[in-house]
């Protein structure tokens, strides 16, 4: 937002409120991309272009929080063993090994 001149700031956060748009909002969005964009000034832009328009502001806030709620869903069903043999990370495996794997961005083996 610090790309904008003040008058467009203020229009674009007054905009935000009316959509609803909270600073919590604001902040996981902010999170979300600063976890996925480790250059800070892409990231500012990324996120500035998202908050220029409330509808996309909300459009990107709901598929986030799906985004989000299905992988809980997908972590909680998976059994907490890794069986000797098996590829990592195993689809219903929640090991250690096989989480950081995923959190490498490494897909499930089935």
């Amino acid at each position: 937002m610090l790309l904008l001149a003040p008058p467009k700031r203020l229009q674009v956060a007054e905009q935000l409120a009316a959509a609803g748009v909270t600073v919590d909002d604001l902040e996981l969005l902010r999170a979300y991309i600063g976890s996925n964009e480790p250059d800070e000034a892409l990231a500012r832009r990324y996120l500035c272009s998202i908050v220029m328009d409330p509808k996309r502001t909300r459009e990107a806030l709901d598929g986030l929080r799906e985004f989000q709620r299905r992988r809980t869903a997908a972590a909680s069903s998976r059994s907490a063993t890794h069986y000797p043999g098996f590829p990592s990370p195993y689809h219903t495996c929640a090991c250690e090994c096989c989480n950081a794997l995923r959190g490498q961005g490494i897909a499930d083996k089935f």
